[in-house]
């Protein structure tokens, strides 16, 4: 698929992706297709969903409203408590909570992504997708 012959023209960019796919499947050459299919299909089912980062943030900004609404003077829509009620420190104990959640699960989304990526670029490596396939310019077909 990489190599070049005489009817063929590469884009270096081409023959740059090819070269990193073909390091990256070097490692995984004893493997089958559908072996390198299925471990990126499961490295790629343990990368967190978008929802649930989605909901986590929305529980840190709820939480951060929250609180500030509970600190807030009552001219601005809030309760005026001081930072010493115990509604206050619950509010700062859920925000804490909120925002050490919404760091786990982006350190875990980063990880899994992380450890996804090189074994979807193996796969992309066996030419399963369109765009790393290499392709002959109009010069090449005016040749004949």
């Amino acid at each position: 698929m990489c190599t070049t012959n005489r009817y063929l023209y590469y884009p270096p960019a081409v023959v740059r992706q090819c070269a990193s796919r073909t390091r990256n499947v070097a490692r995984w050459r004893h493997r089958t297709p559908l072996q390198l299919r299925e471990r990126s299909d499961t490295l790629h089912r343990a990368v967190p969903q978008f929802a649930e980062r989605s909901e986590l943030a929305s529980a840190r900004i709820a939480a951060e409203q929250m609180l500030a609404r509970l600190q807030a003077p009552i001219q601005e829509n809030g309760y005026n408590l001081e930072p010493d009620d115990p509604r206050v420190i619950q509010a700062q104990q859920d925000l804490d909570a909120a925002v050490t959640a919404a760091e786990r699960l982006d350190l875990r989304y980063q990880r899994a992504t992380a450890a996804w990526q090189p074994a979807a670029t193996s796969r992309r490596g066996l030419g399963t997708d369109r765009a790393a396939r290499c392709w002959r310019t109009t010069r090449d077909w005016s040749r004949g």
